[in-house]
C-alpha cells in the first residue's frame, strides 16, 4: 500500500472465514499515501473510526460502487477505498482477497464507517468571538440513574432547554420551530446528583434550512483556595437542528436575521443535513418492543428527542461495561406518532452497540451508534 494514491485505509480483524464475519477495526483517513494501521496506532491516528467489513448481496447495478482491494495476512484484512468515505457511509465495493492457501478470490463486500471514536467534526472548539449563551443548572434526583449519574435523556432535556432559552433571549422568530436531525454526545465524565452544571451553547455551523449547535456541560469543583479545579464532570455535544414550518413540519429557510445573530460564532463553518449511520439493521439483532406513553409526546405532536435517549439508556443498563469515556451518535429519520408500534433492534459489539428504532410499518425512526 505504501505510496499508493488512496483516500483511506483500514485494518480489520476477522476469523478464519475471511469477509463473512463482521469485525471491529480501525480506520485512518487522510488524502495521499497511507500505510496500514494497527490497533496500537489508534491513539496517534489523525482520525479514527469503527469500521466493518463483511459479505453482502451484490450492489444495485445503478449504484456507482468504489473500487476496493482486499488482501490478507493471517487474520488481517486490509481494505483500501479509492473514493472519499465519510463517517457513517455504507459503501458497496467489489473486492478481492488472498486466502490462506494463496488463492485469489473475487467477491462483493461492504465497508461501513459507523462511528468516529477519536474525532468528530461536529465537536468544534468554543469560539472566542460571537454569541455564546451560558447558564447553570443543578442535577436533580429526577435527572439521575440509580447509581447517581445524570441520565442521557435528562442531559438532552438540558440541551433542548438551553437552545430554546438562547433563541428566545436573542429574539429569534419561532424558537420552537426546530427539530433535531442528528446529535453527537461525548461523555468524558458524567455529572452526578446535586452537581451544579455550567452549560454553554453556540452556533457552530450554518446551512440554508438548518443550523448546528454546540454544547458544553461542565462541573467545576472549587478547591479550598477558591480556585476552580479540574472538571469533575464534562459532556460535549452537538445537534443539527432543521428549521421547519410548524403547519406542515417541512424544512424551511432559517428565520430572517438568524445569520446576523449567530453566524459570527460559527466562524464561516457550513454544515449539511446529510445523515451518516446505516438505516438497514443486520439480520442478527435483538428485538425489544418499546411501549409509548402519553408523556412521551411534545408540543409538536411527535415523540420528544429526549425519549430516544431514554431508549439508549435502556441499552446502557444492560451494558455495565460501557461507561465514560463514551461517544454516542443519534440520527433521526422520521417522527413517531401516537399509535405507532415501536421496536428496538440492537446489534452488540465489544466496544458498544448499534441501535435501530423502527415502527410497525417498517419505517426507521432513528439510528444510534454507541462506542466506548
Amino acid at each position: 500500500m505504501e505510496g499508493s494514491a488512496v483516500i483511506g485505509a483500514a485494518v480489520v480483524l476477522v476469523d478464519s472465514t475471511v469477509g463473512t464475519v463482521v469485525a471491529r477495526a480501525v480506520v485512518a483517513v487522510g488524502v495521499g499515501a497511507l500505510s496500514a494501521v494497527s490497533a496500537d496506532a489508534l491513539s496517534t491516528a489523525p482520525l479514527a473510526f469503527v469500521c466493518e467489513f463483511g459479505a453482502v448481496s451484490p450492489p444495485d447495478p445503478d449504484e456507482q460502487a468504489p473500487s476496493a482491494q482486499v488482501s490478507t495476512m493471517a487474520t488481517d484484512v486490509v481494505v483500501t477505498l479509492r473514493r472519499r468515505c465519510m463517517p457513517g457511509d455504507c459503501r458497496s465495493a467489489r473486492a478481492r482477497h488472498v486466502d490462506s492457501a494463496g488463492h485469489h478470490r473475487a467477491g462483493v463486500g461492504v465497508v461501513r464507517v459507523c462511528d468516529v471514536t477519536h474525532a468528530h467534526a461536529e465537536l468544534v472548539d468554543r469560539p472566542d468571538v460571537g454569541r455564546v449563551f451560558t447558564t447553570s443548572r443543578r442535577v436533580r434526583i429526577g435527572d439521575c440513574s440509580p447509581g447517581g449519574r445524570v441520565r442521557l435523556d435528562a442531559c438532552t432535556r438540558f440541551l433542548q432547554d438551553i437552545a430554546n432559552d438562547d433563541s428566545r433571549e436573542a429574539g429569534s422568530h419561532n424558537p420552537t420551530a426546530w427539530v433535531a436531525r442528528r446529535t453527537v454526545i461525548r461523555i468524558d465524565r458524567f455529572p452526578a446528583y446535586l452537581d451544579m452544571v455550567t452549560l454553554a451553547t453556540w452556533c457552530s455551523g450554518l446551512g440554508p434550512r438548518w443550523a448546528e449547535r454546540r454544547y458544553e456541560m461542565i462541573v467545576k469543583p472549587i478547591a479550598s483556595d477558591g480556585e476552580a479545579g479540574p472538571a469533575a464532570g464534562r459532556i460535549e455535544a452537538a445537534t443539527l437542528w432543521v428549521h421547519v414550518e410548524l403547519e406542515t413540519m417541512k424544512p424551511a429557510s432559517v428565520p430572517p436575521g438568524f445569520a446576523e445573530q449567530f453566524a459570527v460564532a460559527a466562524r464561516g463553518r457550513t454544515v449539511t443535513a446529510r445523515l451518516h449511520l446505516p438505516t438497514r439493521p443486520p439480520a442478527a439483532t435483538e428485538e425489544t418492543a418499546w411501549p409509548l406513553r402519553f408523556a412521551d409526546f411534545d408540543v409538536l405532536g411527535h415523540v420528544n428527542n429526549s425519549v430516544y435517549w431514554a431508549m439508549v439508556e435502556e441499552r446502557l443498563a444492560a451494558r455495565r461495561d460501557l461507561r465514560a469515556p463514551l461517544t454516542i451518535t443519534l440520527e433521526h429519520h422520521t417522527g413517531i406518532d401516537p399509535g405507532d408500534e415501536v421496536t428496538l433492534r440492537t446489534a452488540e459489539h465489544d466496544r458498544g452497540f448499534d441501535l435501530w428504532v423502527t415502527v410497525g410499518d417498517g419505517r426507521v425512526a432513528a439510528v444510534v451508534s454507541a462506542t466506548g
